[in-house]
C-alpha cells in the first residue's frame, strides 16, 4: 500500500485500483464479520492519504461505509440476517463470531459464565467440523444469551446480581464439607448484600482508600467461610472488587 501510495496519481498505478477497491472491500467485510475495533487490525487510517482516500471513495460508492457496524447477536434482526446468508459455513462463521463479539463485551460482569460459554463454542466447533448445516448448536447458544441468566440450580440467588458472585466463588471453594454448597450460598447472599452497601457512597469507584476497604472486608468474610484456601483469598477478593465494579450499575 505504501508504493501503491507513492506511484499515485501517476498513470502506471491505475491497473492496480481495482485490486486496492477490493481491498477495501475485503477489509471492511472482514472487520465486520470478526467484529474487528476500529482501531484494530483492519484500520483503514493506517494508510497512506491518497490510498485511504481512494478506498474511502470506493465503499462510500457500494453503501459500505454506512453499514459497517455488525449487527449484534442480541439484535432483534440478527436472526434474519443469518437467513440470508447463502453458505452454511459462513452461516456458521457469523453466528459464532457474533457469539464471541457478545462474552468479550460482558465477560467482566460474570466471567465463570461467560467463560462456559466460550468453551461450550469451541466444542460445537469441534463437533461441527465440516458439517457446517448443524448450526442449530449455535442457535441454541443465542437463544440462551437473549433469554438472560436463570437460576438454572434453583438455588435462590438473583442472576443478575448474586449468580456472577457465586459462580467465581464456587471455582475456588476448596472445602469437602457436605454443606459448603448451602454455605457458599449464603456467603454469597450476604458478600452481595455488603458490596452494594459499600458501593453506594457517591464517588465510590474514583476513591481508591474505599476500594480497598472493601477488598480487607470481603477477604475477612472469605476467610470467615471456611471454604477457601487462605493463601487464595487476595487474589479472590481483588476479583470480586472488580467483578462488582464491572455489575455496579446492577448493584444500585
Amino acid at each position: 500500500m505504501t508504493t501503491f501510495d507513492t506511484v499515485l496519481p501517476r498513470p502506471e498505478a491505475l491497473p492496480f485500483v481495482d485490486a486496492v477497491n477490493l481491498y477495501g472491500e475485503i477489509q471492511v467485510l472482514t472487520r465486520r464479520r470478526y467484529r474487528d475495533e476500529v482501531d484494530g487490525d483492519f484500520d483503514p487510517h493506517k494508510y497512506k492519504e491518497k490510498v485511504r482516500r481512494l478506498i474511502d471513495q470506493h465503499i462510500t460508492v457500494l453503501d459500505l461505509s454506512q453499514r459497517i457496524a455488525p449487527i449484534k447477536v442480541t439484535d432483534a434482526e440478527f436472526a434474519e440476517h443469518v437467513r440470508g446468508i447463502v453458505s452454511p459455513r459462513t452461516k456458521a462463521s457469523e453466528m459464532e463470531h457474533a457469539i464471541r463479539h457478545h462474552i468479550r463485551e460482558h465477560v467482566d460482569e460474570n466471567p465463570a459464565y461467560y467463560d462456559r460459554l466460550s468453551q461450550r463454542v469451541d466444542e460445537i466447533l469441534d463437533k461441527l467440523e465440516d458439517r457446517w448445516e448443524q448450526i442449530a448448536l449455535f442457535e441454541e447458544i443465542i437463544s440462551e444469551i437473549n433469554a438472560g441468566r436463570t437460576d438454572e440450580a434453583d438455588i435462590g440467588l438473583d442472576p443478575a446480581t448474586e449468580l456472577p458472585f457465586h459462580g467465581l466463588m464456587a471455582e475456588r471453594v476448596s472445602s469437602s464439607d457436605g454443606a459448603a454448597a448451602d454455605r457458599l450460598t449464603a456467603l454469597t447472599r450476604s458478600l452481595v448484600a455488603d458490596v452494594r452497601g459499600q458501593i453506594a457512597v457517591v464517588g465510590f469507584w474514583e476513591n481508591s482508600t474505599k476500594q480497598d476497604e472493601l477488598r480487607k472486608a470481603v477477604k475477612r468474610s472469605l476467610d470467615d467461610s471456611n471454604l477457601f484456601v487462605y493463601d487464595d483469598l487476595d487474589e479472590l477478593a481483588v476479583d470480586l472488587v472488580a467483578l462488582a465494579k464491572a455489575n455496579r450499575q446492577r448493584l444500585r
